[in-house]
């Protein structure tokens, strides 16, 4: 299986570039928590449950399936 984390990472990271928000403002948007998410996408945070991957989406106003690798 490929690294899941890599991929949710770098889906999260286009889909603030394609809608212009910062990852500040993600967290914010989300109620999540700026630190966490910061860590997460820098790669040092390993681990993300379900719930939080639900706020970052429902942030990022895509379904959750949308950050999960298809395969």
């Amino acid at each position: 299986m490929k690294n899941v984390h890599a991929h949710i990472r770098k889906t999260i990271k286009a889909h603030l570039e394609s809608k212009g928000i910062s990852a500040e403002k993600l967290a914010y948007e989300s109620g999540v928590s700026k630190g966490f998410l910061y860590g997460y996408l820098a790669g040092t945070s390993k681990n993300i449950s379900i719930d939080m991957l639900v706020m970052i989406a429902e942030g990022l106003e895509v379904p959750l399936k949308d950050l999960l690798p298809d395969d």
